[in-house]
């Protein structure tokens, strides 16, 4: 995929909430993950949503990736959740960046667990739910749609379809169909370790790349190849994923950008001596 824009970035974080530890870092032993994300008294870590609003100038398009958790939680996942109520949300956080939810031509949604995508809908104060961004068009891949509305039992908790069933009901939201340009200057790589049809935008500009892994490696912690979450559906491809993605990232340059990480905005990574290191960074401004 050639580049063929300037493409403007702005990380936006759109939510705070918290997690079981132990659940996000799987096998790995809770001194070890400790040293990175300390846990509350009740064995949660402190996690964000950060989501990527991109400009492609040239191409007049706006595209917003992901959506944090939204604002349609009652009292007991508030409670569950450590929900923090006043952080911004996706649409006051574009506005913030000066970016009018109304001219976001693209969503690229990973995928539709309650934490990436419970903010494409907002509540409307008489029990609706109503897009947020309700003129653009809500890209998904199709194999993942198809799970979402019919869950394992394992993972049904992970989704709630009331929060795209209004998507749905509008027609915004288009079935993709697996790897592949999405448009020039956005690529589009699919994972099915954490869930089935997860997508990994690979964003490419005139001087450099960026990839949004999403829940393959939520935080800067899990790029460490066998740092897996308990919740991933197969742990065994998510960490052949997880290698060739990073190894990818430190061969061509690309800077990963962490959705889930506090404090680590995003990295890039080399291999020195036959070792695949990581250096911590901002997330490129512009590509």
């Amino acid at each position: 995929m050639a580049p063929t824009d300037e493409l403007e970035l702005h990380p936006l974080i759109v939510s705070r909430f918290a997690l079981d530890g132990g659940a996000m870092f799987g096998v790995i032993p809770r001194p070890l993950w400790e040293r990175s994300h300390p846990a509350d008294g009740r064995g949660r870590i402190n996690l964000v949503a950060r989501v990527l609003a991109v400009r492609y100038p040239a191409q007049g398009r706006t595209v917003v990736i992901d959506s944090g958790m939204g604002s349609s939680w009652g009292a007991r996942e508030v409670d569950r959740f450590d929900l923090d109520t006043t952080a911004l949300g996706l649409g006051p956080a574009l506005l913030g960046a000066g970016i009018d939810p109304l001219s976001v031509t693209d969503a690229v949604m990973t995928h539709l667990h309650f934490d990436h995508a419970g903010g494409w809908v907002r509540p409307d104060g008489e029990g609706a739910l109503l897009p947020v961004l309700s003129r653009a068009t809500h890209h998904v891949q199709r194999a993942h749609l198809e799970w979402a509305r019919s869950p394992s039992s394992r993972d049904r908790g992970s989704f709630a379809p009331e929060l795209f069933g209004p998507l749905e009901a509008a027609g915004l939201i288009r079935p993709v169909e697996g790897p592949g340009e999405l448009f020039p200057g956005l690529e589009l790589l699919v994972s099915d370790g954490h869930t089935t049809g997860l997508q990994i935008p690979l964003l490419r500009g005139r001087t450099g790349a960026a990839v949004f892994p999403a829940d393959l490696i939520p935080t800067a912690a899990h790029a460490r190849d066998n740092w897996i979450m308990a919740y991933d559906l197969r742990p065994l491809e998510t960490l052949d994923e997880k290698r060739r993605l990073l190894d990818r990232a430190a061969v061509e340059g690309w800077t990963v950008v962490f959705e889930h990480d506090p404090e680590v905005e995003a990295a890039a990574f080399e291999v020195v001596d036959g070792e695949r290191r990581i250096r911590p960074c901002a997330c490129p401004r512009a590509l």
